[in-house]
Parts: structure tokens; C-alpha cells; sequence
């Protein structure tokens, strides 16, 4: 059913609440079809409408004002358009600017070829594949424009889909891709969307950036014609990122969207909060915490915005905080990433030994000796001295940490090693520690390990189960000697010595894995002996300065992950029947 162009303009005029009235009321007195051919009409230039009425199951929470701006922006169906925005993670970005609006572009004949590029091509293949799953699945929508496809099998990373008599192909393609010349029939790409295309990790190297900005450049930049629309959307990942600087392009239109838009006044009641919160000591301090909130929450809100309170509160969004640290809250959900120069580290928790047990020195709690766990671990960051040293920095230090655990699961940072050494320096070290300790694990990265320790191990546990089997053999022949009874250790080889070394194979960037231990830090869950060396306590509060040297933090995500079993981690024998 075509409504005449006066009936199309009294449609457009309506707010939405009036428009969801007069269709009710269309539907009763004129019937469905009537209402149907309203409904499309009105979301012609409505995307908020057409959001809400094909796709609820996408939309279960009210628009916030980044979703709003973007509908406002697509009300006039502008050529040659240039946005950025920088959203926080978890705001729907990708599934109203790259699924809904793509959809939206297909229904009413608005592009001709839609390219859509993520950090890779698997995440730009599954933004295609949720796109042909609607067009495939959602009846709603087939109902009032479709059928889609023409075809039976559908490709679902590259397609071409229908609406009517209009044709629109749909391709997808990973960050840095040579997409040059691509067409559709006579068609350049009239429409390009970059979602996430920024490495989390690549970003922090200047080489990277500096690729990625050229290949906007010089590719995207180039990619359509006079008239196609790039559209940018992301999370800002470091400060000088392709996002970051596009902001500041004036050929871009675009703004910048935090979860938390304005903070508590009150900051001083969210830090009692957060103490309370963490405190590993209180078996009910999730209670207690939120208890603390209620009793004070007038006050503890003063002065608080957020971008989508329909979705998550500002209570919430602390909770996050204190889960994820305020290093990657700042930068997933601020879109305000910290300078490297700034430390991780900011805030850690020192305890003294005694003969007691150990003082935790913010709290002035004791934590008894009986409540250490009996297993005692370790990590060792060689320094293999194969790494040529960076301007400014001297060679690699060797990093041997020491761990013990509490009854509540804090990982206490008992004792460090952390020295520039020679290799067999620091092989003499793990066994002194080792005869100290008796380990119960010894975690080392494994390429480190096969290539630079274990040939120095076995040699060291050789001369060592020598000497100490040259000496129970003395001691045993002089018992012998003086007539004295000689007793038979239970061990077939009491020299022995057993190292209980694990080798980690690690697949994640170093830097990613280090970050990961700053709420743990934040909130206590590792606890640090005020007695370690002043060069791992300086390496611990410098990261992340690149001239600052990170082997005892590397240590100590390792130390951790052994601890909790983060690792799939492969047994290495050091057969002390050898010694005999």
C-alpha cells in the first residue's frame, strides 16, 4: 500500500510516542496492512523506529544519547559523509551502526556496496554473518521488505542481497587489508565502516600506528567515490590512535562517549566503599559494602551522569572498577587510555614478617603462620642475555620470586632475586632457593627453559647430587668405622635432588598479560613483603615506563598464574636416578 506524499510528510512530523498511538489506532480502524504500510513508512528516516520494530530482540534496554545522535545523524540521508565516534565498550555500537543501519541502508535502496572492516577479517565475517542471519531468519522484516535472497545458499562472509527491485552487495575485510578496486557491477563501495578496526596491542607500538594511519590514508580514504561515507566506531585504545587523532580531523564529524559522564562528589564515601568491598578479611564484605551504599547513597550519587542508566547504574560501573582495575576501565569504558608513562601499579599492599606471621600494614591484621598454605611457589624471568639492549637501558635483569599463599587465597610476594646474572649464577640460585623452600612448583616461559636452562641444570644437579652423595658416602663409612650403627635412608638415592620446574608456553602479549594484574593488586588479592630488593619493588611501581625494565612484573604475572593454574604447563624431569 504507497501512501501520497501528504500522508508521508503528517507521518514524518510525529514524535514517536505520537506515531506508536496513531499506529495503534490504524491498525484497529484500518487494519494491518494499513498500519504496516505507516510503520514503513515512517522508519524511512526513523532508524530508532525501525530498531525497535524489527529488531526488540537487539533492543531489550531503552536508547542512550550516543544511539539518539546517531539516529538524528541518519534522519537526512547525506552523501560524502566522514564519522568518528568513540563509544565504551558495551554501549551497542557495532550492532546499531554495523548491523541494524546496514539492514536499514538494504530496505529503503540507500547504498549500493557496504564494506565493513573490523581489526580482523574472522570479526568482520561474523558482523556479515548476524547481518545474513536477519535477512535470513527475521520474519518481521522479510514480511514488510523481503525476501532477500534470491538464491538458496547464501555465502556468509560476501553477499549480495535484494530489497524489492534494489540490490546491495555486502563484503567484509580484516584492518590493513590492500582493498583496492573493489566493485559491485559499476558500483565503488558507497558506504565503508570501520567497527574496532584497532589492535589492543598493536596500538601501543608507534610502528603500528603509524601503518594503520597511512593505510587510512592511502587506502580507505580512496576506497569509494565522490560521494561514499566512511563511518568510524571504536573504542579510543591508546592516546595517538587512528581513533584518537580522527576526533580531531575537521573532515570528520564525530564525539566522544564515556560510561560514567560525570563522577561522585562524594569521592571520599566511594573509597570507604571500595575499602570495605576488598576487604578479603570479611567473609561478607559484598554485603556490607552494598549495605554502606544504601545507608549513604544520596550523598554517595551527588554529582554522578552516566551514558546509560536503563542498563547499568553507578554502582555498578564501581563494581567494574574495582573487577577490572581503573587502568583498563579508563580506557574500555572512559575512552581516556593512561599514558605509558603513568604506573599500573599506584597502589599496593605491603605486610611485615614476624614471628607471628605476617602484618598486612594498611589493616594492621595478622595473618597467622598456620594459615599459610603448606605448598610454597616459584617463577623464574631469565635474563639469557640473547636480548641486545634498548638505548638507555642496560642488559636484562633475572627475576626469581618466591610465593606463598593464605587461607584466603592472597598471593603473598614473599622473597625476590632479582639481579643482572650470569646464567650459572642464576641456575646456583634456584637450587639454594630450592633447598630453602623445597618447591612446590617452579614455573619458567619453556622457550627460555629448553634453550638456556636445562643444559645448565643438569650439569649444576650433577655436580651437586656428586658432591652431596660424596659426603653421605663419608659420613656413612666413618659411622661404619667407629663401630656405630648405620641406617638405611628410605630413599634409593638420599643425594638426590628433585626441582619440581614447569615450563609455560606463553601465547599472550606480554604487556596485555602484566596489565591484567592491576585490580588484583588494587584490591589486595596480592600482597607484597616490604623486605624485597629496592630493584623489583622499582620495576613493580615504574611499569609500564619503556625505560624502565619489566622482569620482575613479568615474574610476577607468571607467579600468579602458576598459583591459580592460569597456564597449561608441561613437567620437566631432571632424573635423579642419573646421580647414582
Amino acid at each position: 500500500m504507497k501512501l501520497n506524499l501528504e500522508v508521508q510528510e503528517e507521518i514524518a512530523k510525529l514524535s514517536l510516542t505520537e506515531f506508536w498511538d496513531a499506529y495503534e489506532d490504524v491498525a484497529a480502524s484500518e487494519g494491518e496492512d494499513a498500519a504496516t504500510a505507516m510503520l514503513i513508512e515512517r522508519c524511512r528516516t526513523d532508524v530508532e523506529c525501525f530498531a525497535m520494530a524489527f529488531f526488540p530482540h537487539y533492543c531489550p534496554c531503552d536508547f542512550n544519547k550516543f544511539h539518539r545522535a546517531l539516529f538524528k545523524r541518519w534522519k537526512n540521508n547525506k552523501k560524502k559523509v566522514r564519522t568518528a565516534d568513540a563509544a565504551p565498550r558495551g554501549a551497542a555500537k557495532s550492532t546499531i551502526l554495523a548491523l541494524i543501519k546496514p539492514i536499514h541502508d538494504l530496505c529503503y535502496g540507500l547504498e549500493n556496496f557496504i564494506v565493513i572492516i573490523s581489526n580482523t577479517l574472522g570479526q568482520a565475517s561474523g558482523r556479515l554473518k548476524d547481518i545474513r542471519t536477519e535477512l535470513i531468519d527475521n520474519t518481521e522484516l522479510i514480511d514488510c521488505f523481503g525476501p532477500f535472497f534470491k538464491a538458496k545458499k547464501v555465502s556468509e562472509t560476501q553477499y549480495i542481497a535484494h530489497s524489492g527491485d534494489h540490490s546491495c552487495m555486502f563484503a567484509g575485510f580484516g584492518s590493513g587489508t590492500e582493498i583496492r578496486g573493489v566493485r559491485f557491477g559499476p558500483h565503488r563501495p558507497s558506504k565503508i565502516i570501520l567497527d574496532d578496526a584497532e589492535h589492543s596491542e598493536e596500538v601501543e607500538n608507534e610502528d603500528s600506528r603509524s601503518k594503520v594511519e597511512a593505510w587510512h590514508r592511502q587506502v580507505i580514504s580512496k576506497l569509494g567515490d565522490e560521494n561514499t561515507k566512511i563511518e568510524i566506531i571504536g573504542t579510543i585504545l591508546h592516546r595517538d590512535s587512528l581513533l584518537a587523532n580522527l576526533l580531531k580531523n575537521p573532515a570528520y564529524e564525530g564525539t566522544k562517549y564515556q560510561a560514567i559522564e560525570s563522577w561522585a562528589d562524594r569521592e571520599d564515601l566511594w573509597e570507604q566503599w571500595r575499602d570495605i568491598y576488598i576487604n578479603v578479611d570479611n567473609d561478607n564484605r559484598k554485603i556490607d559494602a552494598l549495605d554502606f551504599y544504601e545507608e549513604h547513597k544520596a550523598q554517595m550519587l551527588l554529582g554522578t551522569k552516566i551514558l546509560w542508566p536503563e542498563r547499568e547504574s553507578y554502582y555498578d560501573l564501581q563494581e567494574e572498577i574495582v573487577e577490572i582495575g581503573r587502568r583498563s576501565f579508563m580506557k574500555e569504558r572512559q575512552n581516556e587510555p593512561m599514558s605509558a608513562e603513568e604506573s599500573l601499579f599506584d597502589d599496593i599492599g605491603w605486610y611485615r614478617e614476624t614471628e607471628q606471621g605476617f602484618i598486612i600494614e594498611e589493616s594492621g591484621i595478622l595473618i597467622p603462620r598456620k594459615d599459610i598454605r603448606p605448598e610454597v611457589y616459584a617463577t623464574l624471568d631469565p635474563a639469557t642475555g640473547q636480548t641486545k639492549a634498548k638505548r638507555g637501558k642496560k642488559g636484562d635483569f633475572a627475576c626469581l620470586l618466591t610465593g606463598l599463599v593464605d587461607g584466603k587465597g592472597r598471593l603473598l610476594v614473599h622473597s625476590d632475586w632479582t639481579k643482572r646474572a650470569k646464567p650459572t649464577e642464576q641456575i646456583n640460585r634456584v637450587f639454594d632457593e630450592n633447598e630453602i623452600w623445597n618447591y612446590h612448583t617452579i614455573g619458567v616461559e619453556t622457550n627460555l627453559f629448553r634453550e638456556l636452562l636445562l643444559p645448565n641444570l643438569e650439569r649444576e644437579r650433577k655436580e651437586r647430587e656428586a658432591k652431596r652423595r660424596a659426603e653421605y658416602e663419608d659420613k656413612q663409612a666413618r659411622l661404619k668405622k667407629e663401630g656405630r650403627r648405620v641406617s638405611k635412608s628410605r630413599k634409593s638415592t638420599p643425594w638426590g635432588i628433585q626441582v619440581a620446574f614447569k615450563d609455560i608456553e606463553q601465547t599472550e602479549n606480554k604487556q596485555k598479560r602484566i596489565y591484567t594484574l592491576e585490580p588484583k593488586v588494587k584490591n589486595r588479592y596480592i600482597l607484597f613483603n616490604r623486605n624485597l630488593s629496592s630493584e623489583f619493588k622499582g620495576q613493580l611501581e615504574a611499569f609500564p615506563n619503556p625505560t624502565s625494565h619489566d622482569d620482575g612484573p613479568d615474574a610476577l604475572e607468571m607467579l600468579w598464574a602458576i598459583v591459580y593454574s592460569r597456564y597449561q604447563m608441561g613437567g620437566i624431569n631432571l632424573n635423579t636416578q642419573r646421580g647414582r
